[in-house]
């Protein structure tokens, strides 16, 4: 199965238009949150509807900069704190981020990320916009910007792949023991990521031309 992960969109009309004519080759698209701008929300469900519209199965968790209490359009799951299932892969979210000098729409305190965390259980695939702790896929500036309790579940509970975002800075794959750890970079500017599964999971980051 052949999967296109993206993250951090923020508005862009041309990573519209390209998702809209590259979804339907996919057998499913994960959004990985930060549709909005600070200011917009109205760009987030336009490209939700458009998605959901096009392509064969779409799941979402909202950024930090989301509203995180949004009508989901038909077609589109939102996995934020729940687990659902594509095909035979358990697939759940965490949507937000750990708490950010911005004040954005949708922060968590460690405490409430762990409640979500605990209440997901096992998942093969974690989205997750915030990335763990500790890899390179969180590091800007020499300092790591990610999520202690997202850490915590992957050490914990060891899934596959675990998609992620918000970190502009911080495009890679990585490894914490197992699992596999995916930032394609913001689909701002055109990164995104093919992920295979199967025994072993196969990541490719790619540049789209938006």
């Amino acid at each position: 199965m052949k999967i296109l992960y993206f993250v951090d969109v923020h508005g862009s009309e041309e990573a519209l238009s390209w998702v809209e004519k590259k979804a339907k080759v996919y057998d499913c698209v994960i959004v990985g949150g930060d549709l909005c701008t600070f200011h917009d929300t109205v760009y987030m469900e336009k490209f939700l509807t458009m998605v959901g519209r096009t392509a064969k199965k779409v799941f979402f968790v909202p950024g930090n900069n989301d509203p995180p209490d949004a009508a989901i359009p038909e077609g589109v799951l939102n996995i934020h704190g729940r687990q659902e299932r594509l095909d035979k892969i358990s697939i759940g979210g965490i949507g937000g981020s750990n708490i950010t000098p911005f004040n954005t729409r949708f922060e968590i305190t460690d405490d409430k990320a762990r409640q979500i965390l605990s209440s997901l259980g096992r998942v093969e695939i974690l989205v997750s916009h915030c990335p763990p702790f500790g890899t390179k896929c969180d590091l800007y500036s020499g300092k790591h910007l990610g999520s202690v309790p997202v850490r915590e579940y992957v050490e914990m509970n060891k899934p596959s792949i675990v998609l992620t975002g918000h970190v502009h800075e911080a495009r890679g794959v990585d490894k914490i023991g197992s699992t596999t750890i995916v930032n394609p970079g913001p689909m701002l500017y055109g990164n995104y990521a093919e992920v295979e599964t199967g025994a072993v999971y196969i990541v490719e980051l790619k540049k789209a031309e938006v």
